[in-house]
């Protein structure tokens, strides 16, 4: 009987340092994917100073792609007519769903001319991969749409945040 308990500790003694090696290999394995999914990074956030639309077509307020606008930083946003404001960022790492992402726009509720509320505007946005940064951005074109309080702008990859960014719709002259 100890013979057979010294051979099964021999044997789990010799197979310890290649179980080590395996669980460290796991490990590196791990690191990896987490490096390689898709991140946000250089986040600018604040009011776009040159008015003009980006893949947006007649009618659209959300605004979606690249510009070389200068961004002013700043989280609070005069409601004013011509006003657009967002973020500008960076996508790294690997996308898992092919290079699609969610952008979804909350509201502190729109209420449009035909009397329709948009708590949310939700946009499927597939990565351009030649585009040094991405903007996700609301042009403010319509008296209905100077609702002041809170907007939220999110980035999602299938179910995780990448971006959260708040702005607050103030009044324009309490911005001064």
């Amino acid at each position: 009987m100890k013979i057979t308990k010294l051979v099964i500790v021999l044997i789990i003694a010799g197979l310890a340092p290649s179980l080590w090696a395996a669980a460290a290999k796991m490990h590196e394995i791990e690191t990896e994917v987490i490096r390689m999914e898709l991140r946000i990074t250089a986040i600018e956030a604040g009011v776009f100073t040159r008015a003009s639309k980006i893949e947006a077509e007649d009618g659209d307020k959300v605004i979606y792609g690249s510009t070389s606008e200068a961004v002013t930083s700043t989280e609070k946003i005069p409601a004013e007519i011509g006003t657009k404001f967002g973020v500008r960022f960076n996508l790294g790492g690997k996308s898992r769903d092919q290079g699609r992402i969610k952008m979804l726009y909350l509201t502190p509720g729109v209420v449009d001319d035909k009397g329709s509320r948009h708590d949310k505007y939700e946009i499927p946005y597939v990565i351009d991969r030649s585009l040094s940064a991405h903007v996700m951005a609301f042009e403010i074109t319509e008296a209905f749409e100077q609702v002041p309080g809170n907007w939220t702008f999110l980035v999602f990859e299938e179910n995780r945040l990448l971006l959260k960014q708040q702005f607050e719709l103030t009044n324009p002259l309490s911005t001064l």
